[in-house]
């Protein structure tokens, strides 16, 4: 499942962002001037730099200050991740996500038709009631958690302790665009349409039937992130035109 961020990972986040923009270029501002700019607390700032520490994104020097590292010096994931992700343009970025999620995702379905249970049916069942209240409910974070849980729980069912292994690094990249597509009322009917095929053909234990179906499920995904960003490119410029 996608997990909510935490305050530090909220900050880390924040500090990255404007470490690959060039804005915090050579040094990070200083504890204090970081939480009065983002309204937390002094120890949840220092954990936020102690990530970027472990992972070679600053160095502190006492007394002086915390200096930006070349990103070629970088071992944070998330860090190098986010860095490519800024390099290219966030259409293409989600697109290139979904091809991944696509290489995991459909061999995952084929062993989930041969390797699920009858608990694991149960709970693929529950996950899509899950969306259907979150959607009636106009529960945007519910209908993302609901959703996020269907794909893990495909994952978990194919039985092979390494696929949900090699899926974790990029779970926190798929948060933000899962979350706008999900706020979309016409794209999440798209994935619960989708989950439900996609359970029929795991239930059936056809695993050609259920690769297809969530092949095709990602090629729905591309098709709504394409839909969403020229919606947004819409709105930017009636309201560059109201100006």
């Amino acid at each position: 499942m996608l997990s909510r961020k935490t305050l530090p990972e909220v900050v880390v986040a924040h500090l990255l962002e404007r470490i690959i923009s060039g804005e915090y270029a050579a040094t990070v501002p200083t504890e204090l001037q970081i939480t009065e700019e983002l309204g937390v607390s002094r120890l949840t700032v220092r954990e936020a730099i102690k990530t970027l520490t472990a992972g070679n994104v600053v160095t502190i020097r006492r007394g002086i200050g915390t200096f930006v590292n070349p990103p070629s010096e970088w071992s944070s994931f998330d860090a190098l991740m986010a860095l490519s992700i800024s390099q290219v343009d966030k259409e293409k970025a989600s697109q290139d996500l979904v091809e991944v999620r696509r290489m995991v995702e459909t061999g995952a379905a084929m062993l989930a038709a041969t390797h699920r249970t009858d608990a694991d049916l149960l709970q693929l069942e529950q996950s899509i009631e899950d969306m259907e209240a979150a959607f009636n409910a106009h529960d945007v974070e519910a209908f993302l958690e609901a959703d996020s849980k269907f794909h893990e729980l495909i994952l978990q069912s194919s039985k092979n302790v390494f696929i949900s292994l090699i899926f974790e690094p990029i779970k926190n990249f798929l948060r933000e665009g899962k979350l706008k597509t999900s706020s979309v009322p016409e794209t999440a009917l798209h994935g619960i349409q989708w989950h439900k095929i996609i359970l029929e053909e795991v239930r059936s234990g056809d695993a050609e039937g259920a690769r297809s179906a969530m092949n095709t499920h990602m090629d729905q995904v591309i098709l709504d992130i394409h839909t969403l960003s020229r919606l947004e490119q819409a709105k930017s410029q009636i309201a560059a035109q109201s100006k």
